[in-house]
């Protein structure tokens, strides 16, 4: 649960920093930058690629939404860590806590070289 908890909170201040300049990286740049660290950390496959990467353009698309409340973007960010969660295998997602500072690091540089 703790693991569950803190994923879901690395994702939502992922996103927060990444919404937070979205207007100078498309949403689809973003979600490539995302699956694709995610992918050297975890080793994604190819279908879960695919499927993380409309996951997480989805995501950033929404919280690109100027109008949306901070109670929403938590809403989504908390639906797109179960997503990642039910998509990643166990081992994949022992990998991923294992690796999260790393992944925070990436996602806080590419979003700052926006």
């Amino acid at each position: 649960m703790k693991k569950l908890f803190f994923t879901l909170s690395l994702l939502f201040a992922l996103t927060l920093t990444a919404s937070a300049q979205d207007s100078k990286m498309t949403p689809e740049a973003l979600a490539k930058k995302e699956v694709s660290t995610l992918s050297e950390l975890v080793g994604l496959t190819d279908t879960q690629v695919a499927d993380l990467y409309r996951l997480f353009e989805q995501k950033h698309q929404m919280l690109a939404d100027k109008n949306l409340s901070a109670e929403r973007k938590a809403e989504v960010n908390r639906i797109v860590g179960l997503k990642l969660e039910a998509t990643l295998t166990g081992e994949q997602n022992k990998k991923y806590a294992a690796t999260k500072e790393k992944l925070e690091k990436v996602m806080s540089e590419a979003t700052q070289s926006k």
